[in-house]
């Protein structure tokens, strides 16, 4: 119940920041040239659920997404993986702004809404199902442009992310490896 009125919340909040840019809110009707892309891609992970999970919050991510994965906290005040965090990450000259819905590392959810004003809306959504000593993810990402000229950014944005299964697979299990080399597992 609390993760979805997050998500109503982040939404609101997301739109009317994306609308205050705009000066008005986006019409997703047919004919405004708008898009929405969802894709999802699957892959294994090589551990436990509980050594996989913490890997897919905004501080854990570091150890696999590379450099440009560089998250500033707004909320909380220190880097921590909660839910209800709210951050931002420069990536490709865009600064969108990431709200954490949900972060349950227990049952392997994990959820996240982002909006670069004027731009685009996105959700990922994280779901990890323990398989004996594996773990399988599935990510959902769902994208809706903002404005007409962001349209076709959008549709290219999705293609990639329906790709994008063996990329993250091969991250997290090198970031896993070095982990259990280094002796720093969770």
């Amino acid at each position: 119940m609390r993760s979805s009125a997050l998500v109503r919340v982040g939404i609101m909040l997301l739109l009317s920041s994306s609308a205050s840019a705009q000066g008005k809110l986006p019409r997703p009707t047919a004919g405004t040239g708008l898009h929405h892309v969802v894709n999802s891609f699957e892959f294994e992970i090589d551990a436990p659920l509980a050594r996989a999970a913490p890997l897919f919050g905004p501080e854990g991510e570091r150890k696999w997404a590379g450099k440009t994965w560089d998250p500033k906290f707004i909320y909380s005040t220190q880097p921590r993986d909660v839910e209800g965090a709210v951050f931002t990450v420069k990536q490709a000259g865009r600064n969108p702004l990431w709200i954490n819905t949900v972060f349950d590392l227990a049952d392997g959810r994990m959820q996240y809404v982002a909006t670069t004003p004027g731009s685009m809306v996105t959700i990922v959504d994280v779901r990890l199902f323990p398989e004996g000593l594996k773990t399988r993810a599935r990510v959902n990402y769902t994208r809706t442009a903002l404005s007409p000229d962001t349209a076709a950014h959008i549709v290219l944005l999705g293609s990639a992310d329906a790709r994008s299964g063996p990329e993250w697979q091969a991250a997290i299990e090198t970031a896993l490896r070095t982990e259990a080399s280094n002796g720093t597992e969770p």
